[in-house]
C-alpha cells in the first residue's frame, strides 16, 4: 500500500463532502454547511476528519512524508467505513425531484 493512500482517503471523503453541498447556501458559507452536513449525516467526527486532513495535506501540496503502515491501514478501512455508511444508510433515503436533483426522504 503507497504512502499516498491517505491521500487518497481524503480526496474520498471530499468527494463525499461535495455530496452535500446545497447551492442556495450562500456562496460564503457552502463549504462549511456542506462539512456540516457530511457529519451530521454519517456521524463523521470532525476531530478525525481533521487529522486525516492534516496527513493528507502536505501530500496534496508536493511532499513526500512516510506514514506508517499500520496507519495507512487505518485510515483506509476508516474511510471504507465512512463510504459504506453512505452507501448503505444515506442514499437509500434520497428520493429524485422532477428536476433530477435528489432531495433527503425523511
Amino acid at each position: 500500500m503507497s504512502d499516498d493512500a491517505v491521500f487518497y482517503c481524503y480526496r474520498a471523503l471530499e468527494s463525499l463532502r461535495q455530496e452535500f453541498v446545497d447551492e442556495s447556501d450562500p456562496r460564503n458559507s457552502r463549504e462549511k454547511a456542506s462539512w456540516d452536513r457530511l457529519r451530521t449525516a454519517l456521524s463523521v467526527d470532525a476531530e478525525e476528519a481533521k487529522k486525516l486532513a492534516a496527513l493528507a495535506t502536505p501530500r496534496r501540496h508536493g511532499a513526500n512524508p512516510h506514514i506508517a503502515y499500520d496507519d495507512r491501514l487505518a485510515w483506509l478501512k476508516w474511510t471504507r467505513e465512512l463510504v459504506a455508511k453512505y452507501i448503505e444508510d444515506y442514499l437509500p433515503t434520497l428520493k429524485p425531484e422532477a428536476d433530477g436533483a435528489f432531495s433527503v426522504d425523511r
